[in-house]
């Protein structure tokens, strides 16, 4: 194929010949010995080529691979499809290496850190009780093990287990202290005895004492082991790694089988971002001196001369997982909002990591396509309260495990003290809609987020990024260059791409998860999809609305949510499904609808309705694109993540009648997905008045409910299936 591709005209359009795949590759690179093997500890991870189709000798040597492994004594374990867990294999390593071409990487599993440290708050007793219930949903706590000596978390725990290669005990209270944060959240501190806990408690002990490496395929068979036995979906893995991403780096194999564990299971694994390390600090100080702008918030998450000092800002696996969901830490402690570092509690924290996805950054020499660029991609996905990290008033309060009078109550910070939170609102959200699936919890909780605005903290950062890009790429200021030079610049170097992979969504409303109100009205459409499909959905708004005397009446916010199986070494299609959303003018039914956005084309291939008419019917304003735009699908990057908001004002709501549309699409990469499958998806739509519309009397979540003959937090079940136009 590749000799095809190099004969073929400059002029001919590959897409529809065989070699056409070729046109992806961005470089070739014989992998050595030397160069696949990364090894520093017994655990080790290793990861084969894909599968050729027609190539029999792959087969043929990944068995032989397997068998040799095990013939020698070692033990062989898979993870996920061409990715093998193997251990006793030390003194023969090299020959693995040298004598199987199916290899592609051997690497050590990395090393973990549980917690920055802690100031113990003296108490001599942990001065409360906790009611038991039996039917609360139950959380696995994947950490160091919870103590069952602690007494009030005692009637929680309902099982435990443990990975470890022998027995070493509870060595470290930051299991304990997570467990904490779960079961009770913010009312930890609120002096009510007993307590109420959201959650019961399942402990999955993956370290002893604050560090060490666990083996992936025990942790996978524990967490479906808890699934089964337990009907366990949520999951808090405040267990971080040690090592940030450089930038651009592919997926782990860690995040791979979290993210098949996801997909087969319906589960939600809540992962911190993990913290900055307290050495990095140090250096930057060293390096700079202490009065530098690279070591003042928020600069240090970027920088315009080398990005190797932002490097170890960056997240670390599995913290890049799709199907789950990422947890970073604003500077807000659950006590009495006190910080340290930055200006204000709302605003991330100093020690919360940022996305490692730079497109300002080069892979294999070549920067990013234009098409290849997605917006919607980042993380972390959502922030909460995890403390400021070096006065011990800005700490968070949390339960020890009581071995001394220091360790009753802990003070700690960290993105691991963030997640909790998160799975703690999560499980308030499954005990009042049990039948919901976790996408739709992930899809609400990041519904309800509000951004921090640190973008505006960014932005002087961002300036000065691009007047070095502009020196160093064209030899003089930004200012001066032309318009069409300073987009180009400006899209790679982003205060909202920026802000985006620091604060994710933001930080999420506990009321907007759990309720609506005669002023807002919450709707969770579950479905399923298969590609080259819509689907139709009409929601009916109420006139009194235009009788307001403001202009801006409306406020629609959405946010969709889909898990998918991912594709092993393939940093374009490892998510391979498109699916997304928008809200357009509704025609005379759900079907004429329908049939206008598929537009289908007539025997000579033109579309049924001209573009610009059809346009005309379905826009509501012009500026209202879908949630995810597609061009070349197979070469894109694809978003499992999406959120938009509308703004109606009360002349669009007389255009459309008080009724709009919300369709969904569905399309699939080449050669990735099964047209037969219908994939799942989650679509949250709320609905509120926007600020004070003067209406005090109004009730929008009566109105609504009537007109659309709907309760709240159901799916609306006008819908019509039809194929997208080829």
């Amino acid at each position: 194929m590749i000799e095809q591709f190099f004969n073929s005209p400059e002029e001919e359009d590959p897409s529809d010949k065989e070699y056409h795949v070729v046109t992806f590759i961005y470089s070739f690179e014989f992998l050595s010995s030397r160069k696949i093997t990364e090894i520093s500890n017994e655990r080790i991870i290793i990861s084969l080529t894909d599968k050729l189709s027609g190539i029999r000798t792959w087969s043929t040597t990944s068995e032989m691979l397997l068998s040799y492994i095990r013939k020698k004594g070692g033990h062989c374990a898979k993870i996920s499809e061409g990715v093998f867990e193997i251990s006793n294999v030390n003194d023969f390593i090299d020959e693995i290496a040298d004598n199987f071409d199916v290899i592609q990487r051997i690497q050590s599993i990395p090393p973990v850190h549980v917690t920055p440290g802690a100031f113990g708050t003296p108490k001599f007793e942990w001065d409360f009780n906790t009611m038991y219930n039996e039917n609360l949903p139950v959380i696995g706590i994947i950490d160091s093990g919870i103590d069952k000596n602690v007494t009030p978390l005692q009637p929680l725990i309902i099982g435990q287990t443990s990975i470890l290669d022998r027995e070493y005990g509870i060595g470290s209270s930051h299991g304990t202290s997570v467990a904490s944060l779960v079961a009770y959240g913010k009312d930890l501190l609120s002096g009510e005895n007993p307590k109420k806990s959201v959650a019961n408690l399942y402990s999955i002990q993956v370290v002893y004492r604050d560090e060490g490496n666990f083996s992936y395929d025990k942790l996978k068979k524990a967490i479906i082991q808890a699934h089964d036995e337990y009907n366990i979906r949520i999951f808090n893995l405040s267990v971080c790694g040690t090592h940030s991403f450089e930038y651009n780096a592919e997926y782990s194999a860690y995040a791979k089988m979290l993210d098949e564990l996801a997909y087969t299971y319906d589960l939600l694994i809540f992962i911190a971002t993990g913290n900055l390390d307290d050495g990095y600090i140090d250096f930057m100080k060293s390096e700079f001196g202490p009065d530098t702008h690279l070591i003042n918030y928020p600069n240090h998450y970027y920088n315009e001369w080398d990005n190797d000092y932002s490097q170890p800002t960056n997240i670390g696996s599995p913290a890049e997982s799709m199907n789950n969901i990422t947890i970073g830490a604003i500077a807000c402690n659950n006590f009495d909002n006190t910080t340290d570092l930055t200006d204000h509690h709302t605003l991330p924290s100093y020690y919360s990591r940022k996305y490692h996805i730079d497109y300002a950054q080069k892979i294999n020499g070549s920067g990013f396509n234009k098409n290849q660029r997605n917006k919607h991609i980042f993380k972390p996905d959502i922030l909460m309260p995890g403390g400021d990290w070096h006065e011990k008033d800005s700490k968070m309060i949390v339960l020890g495990r009581g071995n001394f009078p220091d360790e009753f109550y802990l003070r700690l910070s960290g993105s691991s003290l963030a997640t909790p939170l998160a799975a703690n609102l999560a499980a308030k959200i499954i005990s009042k809609y049990p039948n919901l699936n976790m996408q739709s919890v992930k899809a609400l909780l990041i519904n309800s987020a509000e951004s921090t605005k640190v973008e505006s903290v960014i932005s002087d950062m961002i300036d000065r990024c691009k007047e070095t890009a502009s020196q160093n790429v064209q030899g003089c200021s930004f200012n001066h260059l032309s318009t069409g030079d300073k987009r180009k610049i400006s899209t790679k170097l982003s205060s909202e791409r920026l802000a985006r992979c620091i604060e994710g969504h933001g930080v999420p409303d506990e009321d907007k998860c759990l309720n609506s109100t005669n002023k807002r009205v919450v709707f969770v459409i579950e479905d399923q999809i298969r590609i080259k499909h819509y689907h139709v959905k009409h929601i009916k708004l109420p006139e009194y609305l235009t009788q307001s005397s403001k202009n801006n009446v409306l406020k629609i916010t959405a946010t969709l949510c889909f898990k998918f199986s991912p594709v092993k070494d393939d940093a374009i299609a490892y998510n391979p499904l498109h699916i997304s959303f928008n809200i357009l003018n509704a025609q005379k039914n759900s079907d004429e609808t329908a049939i206008v956005v598929a537009n289908r084309r007539d025997k000579d291939r033109k579309p049924l309705i001209p573009k610009e008419k059809r346009d005309e019917m379905l826009c509501i304003k012009s500026t209202y694109p879908w949630s995810e735009d597609f061009g070349y699908i197979n070469r894109q990057l694809l978003s499992n993540t999406q959120k938009k908001e509308w703004i109606i004002n009360k002349q669009e709501l007389l255009n459309i009648k008080n009724e709009f549309a919300v369709v969904t699409r569905c399309l699939g990469k080449e050669n990735y997905i099964n047209e037969g499958i219908e994939n799942p998806y989650s679509l949250v739509i709320s609905i509120e008045e926007y600020n004070d519309i003067g209406l005090d009397m109004s009730d929008l979540y009566q109105e609504i409910s009537a007109i659309n003959e709907v309760e709240n937090m159901i799916e609306i079940d006008t819908e019509l299936d039809v194929e997208i136009a080829d």
